[in-house]
């Protein structure tokens, strides 16, 4: 038994050792070593304090009509306690446009979600376990936080910028779906882009470009290009039917920048929170 012990205790000696080694500032930094490092720092406090802006641009020919959807948002986050406020707007020119404002706050082992229905403020007790899936069904998911997109990467090339004024790596890489973590693929499916019918292994690389702050190796910005993707699955989806070759994506592109980081105050209730009903 102490022999096993000391065999356990071996290596995780080697292996903090390794990544002293590749956490050092010896050497030329690398596409992995950045994100090894972003993947380390996006576990603090600090990347889940922070506010992001964002938009997702949808662009869709259905035969001669034209279909473009526009979403933004801004967040806000804290860590202690783990609390976020969220405004987003969905614009779909003539087809109309719709505003939605929400509240995930901290209380002890769950959450309550606050979320304005259509000017009527509601609320409702959520599990830790339960609270993406919630937000899902609110339409929220897409933009729930920071997404360490460091899994499923492929042709991984990096060069050095700047960021409003700050010193950035930019990483550009392919994100391979059947490679990819719970993060991505849980980002996939609040879109409502897959179903069981669909093999996920078998779909297209998204594109993705991250750039990450030099001092601190916190994404300041990211943009993900699922065009490719969203085309393949439409095809899919519509063969077989009328629709199908008459259907096809020209834009599917998020973008997210982060700002900001550790300096969020306390997230209070507005008034009209305060007053929610339970659902």
């Amino acid at each position: 038994m102490k022999n096993i012990g000391k065999l356990k205790l071996l290596r995780i000696m080697m292996l903090i050792a390794m990544c002293a080694l590749v956490l050092s500032g010896c050497g030329k930094a690398t596409p992995e070593k950045v994100l090894l490092k972003m993947s380390l720092k996006s576990a603090s406090d600090d990347a889940s304090n922070c506010k992001s802006t964002g938009e997702m641009n949808i662009d869709i020919q259905a035969s001669q009509l034209a279909i473009k959807t526009d979403v933004t948002f801004d967040q806000e986050s804290t860590a202690k306690p783990h609390n976020s406020h969220l405004t987003m707007t969905t614009d779909m020119g003539n087809l109309g446009k719709k505003s939605i404002e929400a509240y995930v706050m901290s209380e002890d082992s769950r959450y309550c979600v606050y979320y304005d229905n259509d000017g009527k403020w509601m609320k409702m007790y959520v599990n830790n376990e339960d609270l993406s899936g919630k937000l899902s069904e609110l339409g929220l998911s897409t933009f729930s936080g920071f997404t360490n997109y460091s899994e499923g990467l492929q042709n991984l090339s990096m060069t050095e910028e700047t960021l409003n004024g700050e010193n950035v790596y930019r990483i550009n890489a392919d994100i391979s779906l059947a490679d990819a973590g719970d993060d991505v693929e849980d980002m996939i499916n609040s879109l409502g882009l897959t179903n069981s019918s669909l093999d996920v292994s078998g779909l297209k690389n998204m594109k993705l470009n991250m750039w990450v702050y030099k001092k601190s190796y916190l994404p300041a910005k990211i943009t993900l290009d699922m065009t490719d993707l969203m085309d393949q699955i439409m095809e899919e989806s519509v063969k077989g039917t009328m629709a199908q070759g008459q259907v096809s994506v020209n834009t599917a592109v998020m973008t997210v920048s982060y700002s900001d980081y550790g300096k969020v105050g306390k997230i209070t209730l507005s008034d009209e929170a305060k007053d929610a009903r339970m659902q």
